[in-house]
Parts: C-alpha cells; structure tokens; sequence
C-alpha cells in the first residue's frame, strides 16, 4: 500500500513538473514571438527596452554567412534608433529547443526572415534568458546566419 502511494506521489510530482516546463516554454516561446514582431516595428534600442535586461552583461553577437562578426554590447544596441519601414519583413521560428533552469534559460530555434524584396536570411539562434519580477527577459543573443546548401 505505501509502494503504491509513494509512486502515485511521485508520478503526480513528476506530471506538475512537465506541466510547469510546458508552461514555461509557452511564455519563453511567446517573448520570442513579441520581440521579433516587435523588431519589424520599432527600432532595436526599443526592443532591448522592452524585452530585454539591460546591465553591464547583456551582449549580443551576429555571425554572417561570410564569417564577419558584430559583438554588441548594451551601447552599441541602445545606439541602434532606426525605425524600420513597417512590413519590410517577415519572420518565421521554428524548432524551438528549450533548457530551462528556474530563474534562467537557454534557447535555440532556427530563424528565417523574408524581406518586402524577397531576400532571405537564414539563422540558428540561442538566446539567454532570465526572470526578472517573475517576467521572462532576454540577457543574451548569439545569431548564426547562414546560407543553405544549394544556394550559394
């Protein structure tokens, strides 16, 4: 009777904690979501002052196809003012990974952008996150761009 009780525990513990990564996942993947409609919208220094945490540690880097490379820290992106032309571009995410610490995350996704012009970029992205007043904010983005095979 105890085996039994013990492992229905256990199994509950077990279903609330897969429920609550669920969860987690759904609000990280919806900040995600906001911050790159939002970046079609509003110039980058109001996307980090919206959706991300600014400090002395937030950083992000960009890889290009060509192998140049952009390390910006918080400056650098608050200094990024241009608005771009609203529906210039359209953005689609996909599988998303997801390893989620209590306070803190780590994601990646792979990323695909079309312009108005019909130039694509592809990238696989991570992005660090934490909670802040128990709200999901970006700390760091690393993004990969890259050409697909075949289309070089």
């Amino acid at each position: 009777m105890k085996s039994y009780l013990l492992t229905n525990v256990l199994f509950l513990l077990c279903l609330g904690s897969l429920f609550g990564q669920k969860n987690e996942e759904a609000a990280i993947q919806k900040l995600l979501e906001n911050e790159t409609e939002a970046f079609t919208k509003m110039s980058l220094a109001d996307v980090v002052k919206t959706y991300w945490i600014m400090d002395d540690k937030t950083v992000a880097n960009v890889t290009m196809p060509d192998g140049n490379h952009m390390h910006m820290i918080l400056d650098d992106l608050l200094a990024q003012t241009e608005v771009p032309p609203e529906g210039h571009a359209k953005v689609q995410k996909m599988d998303f990974r997801f390893s989620i610490f209590d306070q803190s995350a780590l994601v990646s996704f792979k990323q695909t952008v079309t312009t108005e012009e019909g130039d694509k970029v592809n990238s696989h992205e991570i992005r660090f996150l934490e909670k802040v007043n128990g709200i999901w904010k970006i700390h760091v983005s690393s993004v990969h761009q890259y050409t697909p095979k075949g289309d070089e």
